[in-house]
């Protein structure tokens, strides 16, 4: 596996685009730690916005081969060299920073709703406006989408797994300029469910290397939600209720329904 080369004078910037409260700050100080323990230039500057859960947080990385090399710490329009979309509607709505030819960008295409979903909940999500508006900033071969969502959700129980997934599977496709022992080193400094993060970013490899491996382990039928008439639903949640109290108290439920 080889890794980007760090041209001298020059700079590699990682956009990580998520919503705040999922360890998007977590990943771009894994990456820039991982980039002093390789011996390299690297600063990080974060966006958390008016709400720090729940909200649009970005992580803007740059890595360097010496720390005088990095100018600005902030990443120039259409001068990003990676982006790791943990969420799509982020990534999408920063596509400032895209270069066309130039940015690689690994995007979680799982669907999040946003605030909007509280007012209007037969909402539409924009999912391939979003997946265009991506394509076009970065062009069509350089980005690769991946359901990681509905991946850490059934691998670990956990969304949160979804961003140091796709740093693994970045990592695994050579976009990293960074070596795996510092990037294993950092998460053990960060100090935060070290085991936990360790797997998440071995997963990704893994799903980098062979998909087909990760996918033996996933239950496709488990993302579809099947039609069911009204009776079967109620005898369903009948015996749920019978099971929760007794037979009264599931009766006045049917008779409410």
């Amino acid at each position: 596996l080889t890794v980007p080369d760090l041209i001298d004078g020059g700079e590699f910037g990682v956009l990580v685009a998520g919503i705040g409260g999922t360890g998007v700050v977590t990943v771009g100080g894994v990456l820039s730690m991982a980039a002093h323990l390789d011996g390299k230039g690297a600063t990080v500057l974060d966006f958390t916005g008016l709400a720090q859960k729940n909200g649009a947080v970005i992580s803007q990385v740059k890595i360097a081969a010496q720390q005088a090399d990095i100018c600005v710490t902030r990443i120039l329009q259409h001068d990003t060299d990676l982006v790791i979309g943990c969420d799509m509607v982020v990534a999408a709505s920063n596509t400032q920073f895209y270069g066309v030819g130039k940015t690689r960008a690994v995007v979680n295409d799982a669907e999040t709703p946003t605030a909007h979903f509280t007012q209007n909940t037969d909402i539409i999500l924009p999912v391939a406006a979003e997946r265009d508006a991506i394509e076009r900033a970065t062009g069509k071969d350089k980005v690769e989408f991946i359901n990681a969502g509905a991946i850490a959700e059934q691998l670990f129980g956990n969304l949160i797994a979804t961003n140091m997934f796709l740093v693994g599977y970045a990592w695994q496709q050579g976009l990293l300029p960074l070596s795996l022992a510092a990037i294993e080193q950092a998460i053990v400094l960060n100090g935060v469910a070290v085991a936990a993060n360790q797997r998440y970013f071995n997963w990704g490899r893994v799903y980098a290397q062979s998909p087909d491996t990760v996918n033996s382990f996933l239950n496709p039928a488990a993302a579809v939600v099947a039609d069911e008439s009204l009776e079967c639903l109620l005898d369903r949640n009948i015996e749920v209720l019978i099971a929760y109290q007794d037979t009264a108290y599931a009766a006045k439920y049917n008779e409410v329904v």
